[in-house]
């Protein structure tokens, strides 16, 4: 996690997913946290985390989405502010399903699924995230057994764009 508070109209969105994310009781149980302030240090802001980090874990970044509109008029202007962020969720996969693909993939989107559903549980509600949509740009993808860390290091990964808005 961040040294910096998040705050203001940029950085304010970060920290409401990551709240949102951290109190999902599925995001919870994935990683074996035990609460929210435990899920919270799976979850980092804008980088990925040095290779020991402990998986599964979540990267919440900027996309390239934001936008502010006026809705009243006058000399005190209401502005309704949405955008994306970008969300990445990478996880070791077991030993027992290393050998089939299928079994890897199952059991990661299980987990994703999970997490994804209590997420839009709790969009919106007070101090989360307001989540209008969730897409998915790309994976579920394997680690390859060609990598530098062939043999020793097998995750799953797949990222989504979290569409939100403050209204």
């Amino acid at each position: 996690m961040a040294d910096v508070v998040p705050s203001g109209l940029f950085s304010l969105p970060l920290s409401h997913l990551a709240t949102l994310l951290s109190n999902c009781a599925a995001f919870r149980t994935w990683t074996s946290t035990e609460d929210a302030a435990a899920a919270l240090e799976r979850i980092y802001y804008v980088e990925f985390p040095t290779a020991s980090a402990t998986r599964p874990f979540a990267v919440i970044d900027f996309d390239e989405n934001w936008g502010g509109e006026a809705i009243a008029g006058g000399a005190s202007n209401t502005f309704v502010h949405e955008g994306s962020l970008l969300l990445l969720f990478r996880a070791d996969i077991a030993e027992a399903n290393q050998a089939k693909h299928e079994n890897s993939t199952l059991a990661f989107t299980n987990s994703v699924g999970a997490v994804l559903s209590a997420m839009e549980a709790l969009s919106g509600t007070s101090g989360y995230l307001n989540i209008v949509g969730i897409d998915r740009d790309s994976g579920p993808a394997r680690s390859s057994d060609t990598e530098e860390t062939a043999g020793s290091d097998f995750y799953m990964e797949m990222a989504f764009t979290i569409r939100w808005s403050d209204m």
